[in-house]
């Protein structure tokens, strides 16, 4: 709590107009976050959202002009800059059909993201506190909407409707989980410790509630990554047999317990469609989202520089690609697609430079960007515009950079300092 109260009194102790446009851009970072986790399918919420993107953008932009912060060129500014002008390059190449407005304002989001949180470093902490509460806003409403099925659950019913599609729902319980479980590592209070565990437990029963197969799974597998990540050596091996049995105990459960039989089924059932194995009935929701993959790379296949313009993929198939690789490859062509996978994977390179703290949130939250994405689209989405660009700048993108430069400065330098030495 010192710590966090240290870092309020420096947030606070700055210019009155700085100060008034930090307080409006960490207030509009939050309502943006709980908006995105909670309201953002449901008008007039969607277009109150998009507002509250425009403040957050618009107060980054006047503090940085107050402030004289001149935006760094590194990995993040290239790639997101080539995303947007790939995006602008497809609309104009596929005959000016369906403006991307959508994915410019998320990419936008995503640079002025980065700026500020470039720029303001040690406030991070404080932003990321405030993604915590929005989790935990989300969370509270969602309980309120869905308290029946919470207290009675049904696991032939999937909940999670009334927030909009239950996949993209689920994803945000993930989000949820994923910050409220780096805080039992991140925190020191036994209090706050307990509480943020108890909230990652309870959102992980709302994700089962939900009937989204690859998030469960996803749950399972980050887990084991984030514990595996944090451990010490001789623990590690632990860690994987004791997930092992877990993985036993859970197969047996579904096996053995009628009322997880609708898991059971549903699981089976995305088997056999993928695979024609067994006798089970075909999930009509797998097989179509992997036929709108499977269009969406066609499309990608035939057009591969500059893609086939935005939406292309519900203009011919109706439905998403359900998976972001076909979808960026579909839209926008293999160079949006190449920048979109360096951004996601960049924050890996520097896993083992970083602190235990940063190591714990790259991995938890990089490691579902990353595999999330077959399952899902993300590149338009707000809290992934918002979570990439924080994820690289904790990574420690200039030092990569700098460290990177000062390494071909040397072998550039290197061919004189031979001659140097044989002339001499």
């Amino acid at each position: 709590m010192k710590k966090i109260n240290h870092l309020l009194k420096k947030y606070f102790s700055v210019s009155f107009s700085s100060h008034l446009l930090a307080i409006i851009n960490f207030i509009s970072f939050v309502m943006v976050c709980f908006i995105s986790l909670t309201l953002d399918a449901i008008s007039p919420f969607n277009y109150i959202n998009i507002i509250l993107v425009a403040v957050f953008i618009g107060s980054s932009l006047v503090y940085m002009i107050l402030n004289k912060i001149v935006p760094q060129i590194g990995i993040f500014a290239i790639c997101a800059s080539l995303i947007l002008l790939c995006m602008l390059t497809s609309f104009l190449v596929n005959g000016f059909n369906d403006f991307p407005r959508t994915p410019i304002l998320m990419g936008l989001l995503s640079i002025f993201s980065y700026v500020w949180f470039s720029a303001n470093k040690r406030y991070i902490k404080i932003y990321l506190m405030g993604f915590l509460v929005a989790s935990w806003l989300f969370l509270l409403f969602f309980t309120a909407i869905e308290f029946m099925a919470i207290v009675r659950p049904n696991l032939s019913n999937r909940i999670g409707a009334y927030f909009g599609n239950q996949n993209d729902v689920a994803r945000h319980i993930m989000f949820a989980f994923l910050i409220n479980c780096y805080y039992i590592y991140a925190f020191k209070r036994k209090t706050l410790i307990t509480i943020v565990a108890v909230i990652s437990v309870l959102s992980s029963y709302y994700l089962i509630l939900t009937g989204s197969i690859s998030n469960i799974l996803l749950l399972f597998v980050i887990v084991i990554c984030f514990l595996i990540a944090i451990s010490k050596k001789k623990v590690k091996p632990l860690i994987i047999v004791g997930f092992s049995i877990i993985a036993i105990v859970i197969f047996v459960l579904l096996s053995s317990v009628s009322a997880l039989s609708p898991i059971k089924n549903r699981i089976l059932s995305i088997i056999s469609s993928l695979f024609g194995a067994g006798d089970y009935r075909i999930d009509s929701s797998t097989i179509g989202r992997f036929s709108a993959a499977m269009y969406g790379f066609r499309l990608f296949a035939e057009s591969p520089l500059f893609g086939n313009g935005y939406n292309s993929v519900v203009s011919n198939y109706k439905i998403m690609a359900h998976n972001n690789i076909a979808e960026i490859g579909a839209d926008y062509g293999i160079f949006a697609l190449i920048a979109e996978e360096i951004l996601i994977l960049f924050p890996f390179i520097q896993l083992k430079s970083s602190s235990k703290k940063t190591k714990a949130f790259i991995v938890l939250f990089g490691s579902y960007l990353f595999l999330i994405q077959f399952f899902l689209v993300i590149f338009n989405s707000k809290i992934e515009s918002i979570l990439i660009p924080l994820i690289i700048v904790l990574s420690g993108e200039n030092d990569f950079v700098f460290s990177a430069f000062n390494k071909a400065k040397k072998i550039v330098n290197k061919p004189k300092d031979i001659f140097y030495e044989v002339v001499c």
